[in-house]
């Protein structure tokens, strides 16, 4: 990611990283993963057919 504040910033000793690309021609990305040093790894991204930009209802 070419974006510095999506880089992962070390917090409370594991790598934390927030990822939002918003795009009009593929689908978004919206991710959120931690890494622990004892092998944890979470991961909460956004379902891809919820991203998909002409999928989206106009507000």
């Amino acid at each position: 990611m070419s974006d510095t504040r999506s880089h992962p910033v070390v917090r409370d000793g594991g790598w934390e990283a927030l990822i939002v690309a918003i795009n009009n021609d593929m689908a978004h990305r919206f991710e959120f993963f931690r890494l622990e040093p004892t092998g944890q790894f979470y991961l909460r991204r956004l379902l891809q057919d919820d991203a998909v930009p002409h999928r989206l209802p106009k507000v």
